[in-house]
């Protein structure tokens, strides 16, 4: 009898909790609906809207209307304009200038500062990015001392945000930015360290480290196009371990710079295939010129002196041993125009194979090694 009892009661507890089990989930589902039906008409809402803010921008642009105009026919507190403006500032399709001064007018910075301010690193790393694309830099202070993070992500994105906007302070703190990776990030940290353009005199503490992670970073910050002012410090490195000569011959290929044909020249015949292979290819890069007619895509051909320069450093590495070193070494020639191509005809019979495709691409413009 008690089993019996026991068991309509488990029953009929069972029973209604599924009914009230199916009523929950009903209006859940309902409200769930209602969220997105909201969420489409809102988004329909906003691109009917965008037209009309990009011609009130287009208008302030042009001078038609004034900031406090602009300013009162926008909507701004809606927060789907700031994202108009962030969206606007990562196309390019206005000035930087333009939106980042309606950004701050409308005091989206403030609301933006107090957000990275946040416990939650995910939005320190937002608000950054957003900085970045609007080159705003309002908390220098701030965001310098999230190079030192203990967040990996908030530290690549204050470091992104500094090379942007080229901080002075970058410079004082290169070793401290290396001392939070490991050296898989190195790559991605030079090529943001480049674009910060930091002064040549800005690297010393790099290349006079005694850690050799540090003076190959130096080296390679060295190597900015038309910064000639390094290649004499290029020179203190030329006997230095096989991967930093390597970087020694790459900087001076990225400078460009006909002055840095003499390095080249004492280090050509270099044990290492990687270093001639390298010298090949920085001779490929100071070889190649645009034209001055930005409507012509190919490349001019150097004066008759700079090419005299090269050609006899590309003559010996052109017989090289190492087929690496001759591909590149002739290739490089195929910048030189015709005294460049009289020098593959030289080889032709040696080797007939690279010495034909260095034929057509001189024909077709040259080689440009910035591409490899």
């Amino acid at each position: 009898m008690v089993y019996n009892l026991l068991g309509e009661w488990v029953f009929g507890f069972v029973y209604y909790f599924m009914i009230l089990l199916g009523i929950l989930l009903f209006i859940i589902s309902i409200a769930y609906i209602l969220l997105i039906y909201k969420h489409i008409k809102e988004k329909k809402r906003i691109e009917k809207r965008k037209p009309y803010w990009e011609n009130l921008l287009k208008d302030y642009e042009d001078g038609n209307i004034g900031k406090r105009q602009l300013i009162k026919k926008l909507d701004y507190k809606n927060e789907y304009f700031r994202d108009y403006l962030i969206e606007l500032a990562r196309k390019d399709k206005f000035s930087k200038d333009l939106l980042r001064d309606i950004y701050i007018e409308c005091g989206f910075v403030v609301e933006d500062v107090d957000r990275s301010k946040s416990k939650k690193w995910y939005k320190k790393a937002q608000t950054f990015a957003v900085w970045k694309h609007l080159r705003i830099l309002p908390t220098d202070r701030y965001v310098v001392s999230q190079l030192l993070s203990q967040n990996n992500e908030v530290r690549l994105a204050a470091l992104d945000l500094l090379t942007i906007n080229r901080h002075p302070i970058l410079k004082k703190k290169l070793e401290d930015i290396f001392a939070f990776y490991s050296t898989h990030v190195d790559y991605y940290l030079n090529v943001k360290l480049m674009a910060a353009e930091i002064p040549v005199e800005g690297l010393e503490q790099l290349i006079r480290s005694d850690n050799r992670r540090l003076k190959k970073t130096g080296v390679i910050l060295l190597g900015r196009e038309g910064e000639k002012d390094s290649i004499d410090i290029l020179k203190k490195f030329k006997d230095e371990p096989e991967d930093i000569r390597c970087e020694v011959v790459k900087s001076i290929g990225r400078i460009k710079s006909i002055d840095g044909l003499d390095i080249l020249d004492e280090m050509k015949k270099d044990d290492s295939t990687r270093v001639r292979e390298e010298i090949a290819k920085a001779l490929g890069k100071i070889s190649y010129e645009r034209s001055l007619d930005s409507s012509d895509k190919l490349p001019g051909i150097l004066s008759q002196e700079r090419a005299d320069d090269i050609i006899p450093l590309l003559d010996e590495l052109a017989d090289d041993e190492k087929a690496i070193v001759r591909w590149n070494a002739f290739f490089a020639l195929s910048n030189l125009g015709k005294k460049g191509r009289e020098k593959i005809e030289e080889y032709r019979d040696e080797y007939p194979g690279i010495a034909k495709e260095a034929l057509l691409k001189s024909f077709s413009g040259g080689m440009n090694f910035d591409s490899l």
